[in-house]
């Protein structure tokens, strides 16, 4: 399939330290801050964030399903990676390296390696240039992460 892969990154900055921002790019932590995010776990039931974890989104009934695995999830170097495959659409690698900054800030470095699978992945892909991507991080991700950190909840729709 030509033109079947893009990789795009960004990186947002945080207004809290590493081992806060970390647990937040978890199946259960992003329920902190997404709001309708409500993964239905298939191993680790509690949400617990570590390798080999599996769960499922589905973002409304039209949506189709997409399947989680954390692949490495470390409190150390405070990383944690993702594929998620959404059949016969996509399948993604998403890479996130959490790094102190000044103030007791976190950059995040978000990395999403995307295949598509068939022709709605194609779709996506195409749709998802560089300006789209750092659009959605910077306005998506780092205001409703920030949003949670100061207000303790999701931002309200």
């Amino acid at each position: 399939m030509p033109n079947n892969h893009i990789s795009r990154t960004s990186t947002i900055t945080l207004n809290d330290s590493p081992d806060k921002i970390l647990p937040l790019f978890t199946a259960y932590g992003e329920t902190l801050w997404i709001t309708g995010w409500n993964p239905d776990y298939v191993y680790s039931e509690d949400g617990e964030a570590k390798t080999n974890s599996v769960w499922k989104t589905q973002h409304d009934e039209n949506d189709p399903e997409t399947i989680w695995v954390t692949i490495n999830y470390d409190t150390e170097t405070y990383t944690v990676i993702y594929i998620n495959v959404t059949p016969d659409n996509r399948v993604t690698r998403i890479d996130i390296q959490c790094d102190a900054v000044e103030d007791g800030k976190t950059a995040v470095q978000i990395p999403y390696t995307i295949t598509a699978l068939g022709e709605k992945g194609l779709h996506y892909i195409k749709q998802l240039t560089q300006e789209h991507y750092d659009n959605w991080m910077q306005h998506s991700w780092k205001m409703a992460i920030n949003y949670y950190l100061q207000h303790g909840e999701a931002t309200p729709h």
